[in-house]
């Protein structure tokens, strides 16, 4: 006689094998799922009701390797989306930061509607432009100045700007790394066409063509500058963003409609980015923190990572007020100013059209006009300052530039010609390279006294400093001033026309 367990046993039998066609079903449903990618989307259609409910967006924004955008990365806690960052605990956003070193790959997917914003440069939008016109493009923020993580590097033979002249110099075109080419040519009277260019795909590969030696010199990124140092026998830096502080400035942009549609994801994404910089800039654990985030989201070591970051000056709110042109009281260079400036050059080279569209029309400010940050932290970058040392006199120039200021007979005051020279062929590059001092030298022809010429050419060098100071605030211990009279003649002076070219002043910038 069966007990009731043997009976119920009996009677499970069936129950337990439709159970277990049940599950095989499930089973290799699921599996299917997974295979044709459907679950994953049934996932992230979940995830998305759940967002969508709770009021929470997600925004999707392209990058490189560049320690620039540590902020924005840092603030997010990571580079993907995640319960952690604080854009999505303060501002209901989920953010991702897409890593893609190809800028027509990841340019490609922006004009898609796959990524939202995306990093660009001031100094080489106009080369860009017209790819993307019919989008209206708008930049939103300034997210950093490279300073350092772009040099040229040269072998023994360049000893100065000047030696480039004829000689190989690898560079990617239509990229920051000419722009930076192209700034430090013009700070020795020079142009793009005195120079042999050899066109690179990427600034890696510049470095590599330097490696290989087929170039005198190239433009790269940071670290490759120490590496090709290391590498090549009499290598060195011939200049870099340390000195041309004010060239490479990164900037994000977003498609002008959607701009328009989403001014509060705008603004909480600039505002979340710019708390994030000006952490990193007062706080040595937070700059721990960022270099960790870095070397996970890049695949990189801290060490590189840091250097990555000492190579920046991430860009705060303040700073942003004055890269837009916000701060009526701001002298020093503005985004409109490289924009304008750079975008010439590439429309003379055939890299951007004839006429490129004005600054005011690129660019969206409502974001930063809404933004009300206060606090040290937020404060702009104070002018560069410098000690007076004695051996600036002596110093090396690794680039020189000649400029004709003409005063009136025994005169050293600035007329309103010579002022209008100053303004525009000097300015622009004193502002450039920021990060270096400048020694101004006047010169005369060999009429009159010797010594009366040495003391009228320095106080013609003097008033030409003191012009420059009081109009435009630099530092007065960036500049050094010497008068040397009739000592250093560039031209014959049995001539009118050698004479004339003697009468100059000389910018030369100093390491």
């Amino acid at each position: 006689m069966k007990t009731a367990r043997s009976r119920n046993k009996v009677k499970m039998g069936p129950v337990i094998v439709l159970l277990g066609l049940i599950l095989t079903v499930v089973f290799f449903g699921i599996q299917h799922l997974k295979n044709t990618g459907k679950l994953d989307g049934i996932a992230t259609e979940s995830k998305n009701k759940v967002k969508a409910k709770k009021g929470i967006k997600t925004i999707n924004i392209a990058v490189v390797s560049w320690g620039g955008y540590a902020g924005g990365q840092y603030f997010n806690n990571g580079f993907a989306e995640n319960a952690d960052s604080r854009f999505s605990k303060d501002y209901d956003l989920d953010v991702n930061f897409i890593l893609e070193n190809d800028p027509v790959k990841s340019m490609e997917m922006w004009k898609k509607d796959e990524i939202q914003i995306h990093w660009a440069t001031a100094d080489a939008f106009s080369t860009i432009y017209q790819d993307i016109a019919q989008y209206d493009p708008k930049i939103i923020f300034q997210s950093d100045w490279s300073r350092g993580g772009d040099a040229i590097v040269s072998t023994r033979l360049v000893k100065n700007v000047a030696d480039l002249k004829g000689r190989k110099v690898a560079v990617a075109l239509r990229t920051p790394s000419q722009s930076l080419l192209i700034k430090t040519l013009e700070a020795n009277n020079m142009s793009i066409n005195d120079i042999n260019v050899v066109e690179a795909m990427s600034a890696v590969e510049a470095a590599q063509m330097f490696k290989d030696g087929e170039v005198e010199a190239a433009v790269v990124w940071s670290p490759d500058d120490q590496v090709c140092i290391s590498e090549v026998n009499g290598a060195k830096i011939l200049t870099s963003t340390k000195e041309a502080t004010n060239i490479i400035a990164d900037v994000f942009f977003v498609k002008g409609a959607w701009a328009e549609a989403n001014p509060e994801l705008v603004k909480k994404l600039v505002e979340g980015w710019m708390i994030g910089n000006a952490e990193i800039n007062s706080s040595e654990d937070a700059k721990k923190s960022a270099i960790g985030i870095l070397a996970k989201g890049l695949d990189q070591n801290d060490g590189d990572c840091e250097k990555a970051l000492d190579n920046v000056r991430l860009t705060t709110f303040e700073d942003n007020k004055n890269f837009f042109g916000m701060n009526s009281d701001y002298k020093g260079i503005k985004g409109e100013n490289i924009y304008r400036n750079m975008g010439k050059t590439y429309s003379s080279l055939k890299y951007a059209p004839t006429n490129i569209p004005d600054w005011k029309d690129i660019t969206s400010r409502d974001a930063l006009r809404d933004i009300d940050l206060s606090g040290s932290i937020h404060k702009a970058e104070p002018v560069f300052t410098f000690a007076s040392e004695a051996s600036d006199v002596k110093a090396e120039a690794f680039a020189t530039k000649n400029v004709t200021i003409n005063f009136a007979s025994g005169s050293s005051s600035l007329d309103a010609i010579s002022q209008q020279a100053l303004d525009t062929q000097v300015v622009n590059i004193l502002q450039t390279f920021g990060g270096v001092k400048v020694r101004v030298e006047g010169n005369t022809d060999n009429v009159g006294n010797p010594t009366q010429n040495k003391i009228l050419s320095k106080s013609r060098a003097q008033a030409v400093v003191n012009y420059l100071v009081q109009t435009y605030g630099f530092d007065k211990n960036k500049f050094v001033v010497i008068g040397n009279g009739s000592d250093n003649p560039i031209s014959d002076n049995s001539s009118s026309s050698g004479q004339a070219a003697n009468r100059r002043t000389e910018i030369k910038f100093i390491k």
